[in-house]
């Protein structure tokens, strides 16, 4: 939201905040003084305005002020204890275009009043700010003045907007979390209460299922299984008392056997087979502990209907990207069945080391043709997850991508730069994807 960009009727909606006392407060909350506590001292840190290296302290235009207003507003730091804090000195100083994302963000709970002063990473959250338009801003500027500017009435509000809002995906995104039930404020100074990671119940309900019904496998099935081995697999089932089915469904959930696999979905129809070719690819997301026999059996489904890959959706809308992502793949997929001594018990399997998942979303984008700028019913892109996520400082543990792999480049990727200092950031504007 560059200055030079903002309308007379932004400005005019954005001045008018400057007497608005709750929304100078959550200003203020971010940018004031803290208390902290070391081993049973208690220090107080100067507030932004005070702190020529404090990431914020760009926030004020202390050159607006008078010399008594200067003085007033940098000797009444603590703001939070002394009634007579010059507010009208405060908000005179205040670059308003950057106190608006910045109190958006503390009524998201994303700034504790525990830490020193904000890092680079909150200085990456005021990049939301640049995401929405003007529209934007104004709507979420006429709810926060009917709100009062409280955080507890206006963040259900933007939980419950949709797809037609004009508040844009990210701002909204952040508030989501609140939708179902209010939680206390996140133990982290991040958010890792976020997590839209995929909630499709008809997944959760096949694999409960199958982790029931389940039985043990004759030696020699499980072997051909273990192999990947199609014809020992082939002979095998016909021995057994499994349905074809069911030796499908073990080579999918439990073996991952890629030749088999590919090999039936060729052969057999899905009644055959026991699962249509869109669960066969939700299922065969969520086991991403192992790479290219993902690609491979994605390649035949594409194959055998071209642009499958881009039809696929969960309940919630949401595309196959979203089926990546760690907590989606590993909240269902970690569970084993084992006999002892004829009783089942489940245990949880370790996973010793988090896969790159680059080249699988770069697979999914690049070769298969996902789109990351697909919404889902809640009106979220997997573009916008990302762009929150790395904002937050949460992207290896939320979305699975860290920015020190080599050679990987958000624009070149996403068609979207997150943090370098370029104003296209709407997904028309951007360089298209690889």
């Amino acid at each position: 939201m560059p200055t030079h960009a903002i309308s007379a009727t932004l400005r005019s909606a954005l001045e008018s905040l400057r007497t608005c006392r709750r929304f100078l407060k959550l200003v203020a909350y971010s940018a004031g003084s803290r208390q902290l506590r070391d081993f049973g001292k208690t220090t107080t840190t100067p507030p932004a305005w005070q702190d020529h290296n404090h990431p914020l302290h760009d926030l004020f235009r202390l050159e607006r002020l008078d010399d008594d207003e200067r003085q007033q507003l940098c000797k009444q730091s603590h703001w939070k204890k002394n009634p007579n804090f010059s507010w009208n000195a405060f908000a005179k100083s205040l670059d308003m275009e950057i106190a608006l994302p910045l109190a958006t963000l503390t009524m998201f709970r994303l700034y504790s009043s525990f830490e020193p002063r904000p890092n680079s990473t909150d200085r990456k959250l005021l990049n939301l700010a640049y995401w929405g338009d003007e529209d934007s801003w104004l709507t979420l500027i006429d709810l926060g003045n009917q709100c009062a500017w409280n955080g507890k009435a206006i963040r259900p509000h933007l939980a419950s907007l949709d797809t037609s809002s004009v508040i844009a995906a990210p701002i909204r995104m952040l508030a989501e979390p609140y939708r179902q039930n209010v939680p206390p404020p996140p133990k982290s100074r991040y958010a890792p209460y976020m997590d839209y990671s995929y909630q499709n119940h008809r997944e959760n309900d096949l694999l409960g299922t199958w982790w029931r019904e389940k039985t043990p496998l004759e030696p020699l099935l499980k072997k051909a299984l273990e192999d990947d081995a199609v014809y020992q697999a082939e002979i095998a089932t016909s021995l057994s008392r499994h349905s074809r089915a069911d030796v499908f469904a073990s080579a999918l959930i439990d073996h991952l056997c890629p030749q088999l696999v590919c090999d039936w979905l060729q052969k057999y129809s899905e009644a055959e087979l026991g699962l249509s070719r869109q669960d066969t690819a939700k299922l065969l997301l969520l086991r991403v502990q192992n790479l290219q026999p993902i690609s491979q059996i994605l390649t035949v489904l594409e194959s055998q209907q071209p642009g499958f890959a881009r039809t696929v959706v969960a309940e919630d809308g949401g595309n196959l990207l979203w089926l990546v992502t760690p907590t989606a793949s590993h909240r269902l997929m970690r569970r084993v069945s084992e006999y002892h001594c004829g009783i089942r018990t489940y245990t949880i399997a370790p996973i010793d080391t988090e896969p790159n998942l680059l080249p699988l979303l770069q697979f999914l984008v690049s070769d298969l043709g996902v789109s990351p700028f697909q919404w889902n019913k809640r009106g979220f892109s997997f573009a916008d997850y990302d762009l929150v996520a790395h904002a937050i400082g949460q992207r290896p543990a939320l979305v699975g991508l860290d920015n020190s792999v080599p050679g990987f480049h958000d624009r070149q990727f996403w068609g979207i730069d997150h943090l370098e200092n370029d104003d296209s950031t709407h997904p028309e504007q951007c360089v298209s994807l690889l």
